[in-house]
C-alpha cells in the first residue's frame, strides 16, 4: 500500500490546485491510516487491506479516541479521494473492492452509529453545525442592527465560516496579514512558512469593518490587531465567544452559537465542495 499512497501523493503534487498545507494534510491522514493498519494487522499493510471492514474499524477507532469533527471529516475526505484514485487507476486488491465512490462515506456513517455508542451525547454535541437557514438568520440579524460593533462582529462570523480558522488563529490575525486585493490572508503555521488562505466572502465583510467599524473603537493608531475589542486592544478568545453568543441569542438560535459550531459548519462545507479542511 505504501507505493500506492506515494503514487497518489505524487499525482497531487503535479496539480497546482493543491497548496502545501493541503498536501501535508493528505500525507498526514494517510500516514495515520497506514500506521493504524500496521499496528492492527501486525504487519505492513498491502493494497488488499484497503477494505471496508478495515476502513470502518479505523474510523470507529478515531471516534472512540475523541477525534474532533473537523479531523474526522478531513480524514474521511482523504480516504475517499484515495479510494477514487485507486479506482481510476485500475488498481485491484486480492479481494474484490466495492467499486463505489461513496465507500468511505458509508463507512463513516457506520462509525458514527456504532463507534460512538458509548459516548453518543458527546458525539452529537461535536457535530453541531449551522443549517443554511440558520446562517441566513444570523446574517439577516446583522443587517437589521445599527450597533457600531456590528460590522466587526459580522466580519468575525463570516471569516470563521469562510476559512474554518480556530478562534485562537482568528484573534492572532494582524492588519499586515491581510491582502484584500488578492482576497487572501496570511496564517501563522509551524509547518509552512507562508500559508495563505482564501477569504471568499469574508473579504468584503473585513473591508467593510475596516472602513466603517474599526474606527468606531477607541484604539491606538499603531494597534496591529485586525479584530479589536471595545477598549481598543486585541480581542480575546473569550471576547469572540461572548460576541457570537450574543448574536446567536438575537437570532433566536436553539443553541449557543460558538466558534466550534461555526468551524464545524465550515469544515462540512469544505468537504462538500471538495476542499480539504485546514
Amino acid at each position: 500500500m505504501e507505493a500506492e499512497i506515494q503514487a497518489f501523493l505524487s499525482s497531487l503534487e503535479t496539480q497546482s490546485a493543491y497548496s502545501k498545507s493541503t498536501l501535508l494534510a493528505y500525507r498526514g491522514d494517510l500516514r495515520d491510516f497506514f500506521t493504524y493498519l500496521k499496528g492492527n494487522l501486525q504487519r505492513s499493510p498491502t493494497l488488499a487491506d484497503f477494505q471496508p471492514q478495515n476502513i470502518e474499524a479505523y474510523l470507529n477507532d478515531q471516534v472512540l479516541h475523541g477525534k474532533r469533527m473537523n479531523t474526522l471529516l478531513r480524514r474521511r475526505a482523504t480516504l475517499r479521494k484515495f479510494d477514487l484514485f485507486l479506482h481510476h487507476r485500475g488498481y485491484s486488491a486480492s479481494q474484490p473492492r466495492p467499486q463505489d465512490s461513496n465507500l468511505v462515506d458509508k463507512m463513516f456513517s457506520g462509525a458514527a452509529r456504532s463507534g460512538a455508542a458509548c459516548s453518543r451525547a458527546a458525539w452529537s454535541q461535536s457535530i453541531n453545525i449551522l443549517s443554511p437557514e440558520e446562517i441566513h438568520t444570523v446574517l439577516t440579524t446583522f443587517q437589521e442592527s445599527r450597533r457600531p460593533a456590528t460590522s466587526r462582529d459580522r466580519a468575525i462570523f463570516i471569516t470563521l465560516l469562510e476559512t474554518g480558522l480556530s478562534v485562537s488563529a482568528l484573534v492572532s490575525l494582524n492588519l499586515n496579514d491581510l491582502d484584500l486585493r488578492a482576497g487572501r490572508i496570511h496564517i501563522q503555521s509551524p509547518q509552512i512558512e507562508h500559508l495563505w488562505l482564501s477569504l471568499g466572502a469574508a473579504g468584503e465583510a473585513i473591508e467593510t469593518y475596516l472602513q466603517q467599524g474599526r474606527r468606531e473603537f477607541y484604539h491606538s493608531l499603531d494597534e496591529p490587531a485586525l479584530f479589536i475589542s471595545q477598549i481598543g486592544s486585541r480581542i480575546t478568545r473569550q471576547g469572540v465567544w461572548l460576541v457570537l453568543s450574543h448574536w446567536g441569542q438575537l437570532a433566536q438560535l436553539p443553541f449557543t452559537l460558538s466558534p466550534r459550531i461555526i468551524r464545524n459548519t465550515s469544515v462540512v462545507q469544505m468537504v462538500k465542495s471538495g476542499r480539504p479542511p485546514h
